[in-house]
């Protein structure tokens, strides 16, 4: 048994050393204003590995909401900036939840950038919006991961 679990951390723990990033802000009282810009920065060294940019949400499993619009600029260390819209499924065609649930805790990672380059070393900054109707989503955590392709 101490075996299996040595097994299962050592293979935890070495996925985890090709993340660049991961990292997650918390709303209060769970509500994400979509005037908020939240800022990540990562400090990216290798220019030559492909990465993917992971958008991960914390929010309870009876959010209404289907999905989140996410307007994403990205700053690179000598300041020139690149800007996106991503969309991350909270929900399937049939209405499940997609994330992980413990209880009523809903984790929520989806995949928005896939094989990406990085042109400069240093820090990249990454700024992330809402983009909706309302003025606020029921959204416990924001999260940016990025990581080697693997």
């Amino acid at each position: 048994m101490k075996k299996i679990l040595f097994i299962l951390l050592l293979c935890a723990l070495s996925s985890c050393k090709d993340a660049v990033l991961k990292e997650y802000k918390t709303f209060p009282m769970v509500q994400w204003k979509v005037e908020e810009s939240i800022k990540f920065t990562a400090n990216i060294q290798d220019t030559t590995s492909k990465y993917d940019l992971i958008a991960a949400l914390r929010h309870s499993a009876n959010v209404e909401l289907n999905e989140v619009a996410l307007k994403i600029l990205q700053i690179t260390p000598s300041g020139k900036q690149k800007e996106g819209n991503f969309t991350v499924k909270i929900r399937d065609e049939k209405g499940f939840l997609l994330g992980s649930a413990m209880g009523e805790i809903t984790d929520t990672e989806q995949k928005i950038v896939e094989k990406t380059t990085f042109s400069e070393i240093g820090n990249y900054t990454f700024e992330i919006r809402a983009v909706a109707t309302e003025k606020i989503l029921p959204i416990a955590e924001l999260g940016l991961i990025i990581q080697k392709n693997q």
